[in-house]
């Protein structure tokens, strides 16, 4: 996370950038984390857009014109996962039924977590299986469907609190597919150990 701590080096001409990613993130975007314990991946294409991403968000912090750095954040987030995705797809222990239909429920997930409605059920339902099936098909992984819904919802729930638009608790719960704030308020508090609105003071700055 770029608001956390980060080591930055040059040695024989070599950048060094280190990123704290929460194995919760990764995890929560159906990777199973244990493939990656001592891994080397190299993907130069991506580091190379990192690198862009935090060279703009130091020029940003400089000029004291910061309030985009969530999204920056986010797209770096979001560009280690997809290195990540690929590095683990060769250690995939499944039959390619179980591993189609697992990127399935991540795709139903990325495009209708806002909706309240959506569950391991309506997912099991759409792609024809049952509950107990889709749970098969994650068998092993340490972070829940329902859990996997709830962190994509937070994610959005980041973002809408950091815009320079001011909206109410209420109305980003609803965007991003909560009963209500009081889940949200619960969400935040399992996540940043904070309101939604402490969060919101935390991370972005006023609008002038």
């Amino acid at each position: 996370m770029l608001d956390e701590e980060f080591i930055s080096s040059t040695t024989d001409e070599m950048d060094i950038i280190l990123f704290y990613v929460p194995r919760s993130y990764l995890e929560s975007r159906g990777l199973n984390t244990d493939l990656m314990a001592g891994a080397t991946m190299d993907n130069a294409l991506a580091c190379n857009s990192i690198r862009a991403l935090v060279d703009l968000a130091f020029v940003l912090q400089q000029r004291d014109e910061d309030t985009q750095r969530g999204f920056i954040e986010r797209a770096i987030l979001e560009l280690l996962t997809g290195v990540a995705t690929e590095f683990t797809e060769g250690f995939i222990l499944m039959d390619e039924v179980s591993a189609s239909t697992r990127i399935q429920v991540l795709n139903i997930i990325d495009s209708n977590y806002s909706d309240p409605d959506i569950s391991v059920d309506s997912i099991a339902k759409s792609l024809g299986f049952s509950r107990r099936q889709i749970y098969r098909f994650f068998e092993g992984r340490k972070v829940s469907i329902a859990k996997m819904i709830r962190e994509r919802r937070v994610d959005r729930a980041e973002l809408l609190l950091r815009l320079p638009i001011k909206k109410t608790v209420a109305s980003v719960a609803e965007e991003c597919g909560f009963g209500g704030p009081d889940q949200l308020a619960r969400a935040f508090k399992a996540r940043h150990s904070c309101s939604p609105l402490e969060y919101r003071s935390r991370t972005r700055r006023p609008s002038s």
